[in-house]
């Protein structure tokens, strides 16, 4: 089985914890412009540490009796919407599987990650370097945490697919694809299968992607995690649903609009294969029976139908660019809740439409509408561009708060991969640092 390149690892690694993430803080330390630099020891604590104080969910005195609760409260929450929505979930019990595979990654701040916060100034000067060494010191802190080792749609999912454009100005760590190939593919699925049906959509799809824009060749391991995700697609041509989808606007309807994507962009021909063209014929008809129900999954139709054919007519496609430019702001971005449903909760819809313009939103709009064949020197997308550049934060990410439970904005790592994506469209690429 062919493994991705690995770095020995040497006494310095083991000893300060820090193996696996050395080459970025490498790079961070020969960049003394990174903004913050690199926090001291004494306010981060090493990423292997742990406290020395008694453990918090210790199955002693009391404290039983709490575990017990949080452990039936964390069923309900996280098994009982998903059975709800008819995705199928792994018995073993997804958290009893994360807590098997993940429990050994003792979690503690990446050295040199900036957590994302509405807070953090804008920079002085836009780099893509920056931004390149902001995704990875994100994705790699998101996945060194106890029971994060999965693509999280929201996390995750999208770094191999936007990583690739900035590997000119910046190597990728090999640790992020090695999760998703190694770690989740050939080893936790041989050993406990999927967590639940669409995980093979978000870790076959991004693996797909990364080896059309890296090597060109299909991956003997992204082959065999295509394979899966065609042998768990449902009659109705999806995937199902997740409990979190919701939190990444990710339902249903998006997942098998990314799964057609990953099908008919994997090199060597895999969707000629016998199996990739009966999934994508099977994702022609649902899309065909189920038209988007917003703008932001009119967006992904308009990704989606740019790579396969029968996915939306010339007309849709125009109507949904349309509808897509008319929400442009004054400063020339988008707002990403604007695009969805109407919820006066988050808000969403037409209750966000006070809301400011965002990096994922405006990341987002121009990359599909350059997939609408929009040209990148369009009037109505230069501003959009302009609003990128001027509104990244110093880390060299685009911040976007989480709108769920979980208070570490990691929608911050996908909105930065769509203005990332959207730049490329754009031909904002190295040769204009």
């Amino acid at each position: 089985m062919n493994k991705l390149p690995t770095r020995t690892k040497n006494k310095t690694d083991a000893g300060n914890g820090s193996y696996g993430i050395r080459r970025v803080i490498d790079g961070c330390q020969r960049h003394p412009a990174l903004p913050f630099g690199l926090p001291s020891a004494s306010d981060v604590a090493p990423l292997h540490s742990r406290s020395s104080s008694p453990d918090p969910w210790s199955l002693v005195g009391e404290r039983k009796t709490m575990r017990i609760w949080i452990l039936v409260a964390v069923h309900w929450v996280v098994f009982a919407p998903a059975v709800t929505q008819g995705q199928a979930v792994n018995p073993k019990g997804v958290q009893n599987i994360l807590a098997e595979e993940g429990d050994k990654f003792p979690g503690g701040l990446v050295l040199g990650h900036i957590p994302a916060n509405s807070d953090e100034p804008l920079a002085e000067v836009f780099s893509l370097e920056r931004a390149a060494r902001s995704m990875d010191l994100a994705a790699l802190n998101w996945q060194s945490q106890p029971r994060q080792q999965c693509s999280q749609c929201h996390a995750n999912m999208l770094h191999l697919v936007a990583r690739p454009v900035l590997a000119g100005l910046v190597s990728e760590p090999p640790e992020v694809r090695q999760l998703f190939e190694q770690d989740i593919v050939a080893r936790r699925w041989e050993k406990h299968g999927l967590l639940y049906n669409v995980e093979a959509v978000v870790v076959a799809v991004p693996l797909a992607l990364h080896d059309r824009q890296t090597t060109g060749k299909l991956h003997a391991l992204t082959r065999q995690a295509l394979d899966r995700m065609v042998a768990v697609q449902e009659k109705d041509g999806t995937w199902g649903n997740t409990a979190g989808g919701k939190y990444a606007f990710f339902l249903r309807y998006e997942q098998t609009l990314f799964a057609a994507i990953g099908l008919a962009s994997a090199p060597d021909g895999y969707s000629e294969t016998e199996s990739g063209r009966q999934a994508l014929e099977r994702i022609r008809k649902f899309a065909q029976a189920n038209p988007p129900k917003h703008l932001y999954a009119k967006g992904m139709l308009l990704w989606a139908s740019a790579h396969v054919e029968g996915l939306a007519t010339p007309d849709q496609r125009k109507a949904a660019a349309d509808e897509l430019l008319s929400l442009q702001r004054s400063d020339g971005g988008w707002a990403l809740r604007r695009m969805l449903s109407d919820d006066p909760n988050q808000p969403a819809g037409r209750f966000a439409a006070d809301l400011p313009s965002d990096g994922y939103g405006t990341g987002f709009a121009i990359f599909v509408l350059r997939q609408a064949g929009l040209p990148a020197t369009d009037s109505r997308l230069r501003p959009g561009v302009a609003w990128l550049k001027s509104n990244q934060r110093r880390s060299g990410r685009w911040f976007h708060p989480t709108l769920s439970n979980r208070p570490n904005n990691v929608l911050s790592n996908t909105a930065t991969a769509w203005a990332v994506l959207a730049l490329q469209a754009c031909g904002e690429n190295s040769a204009k640092q």
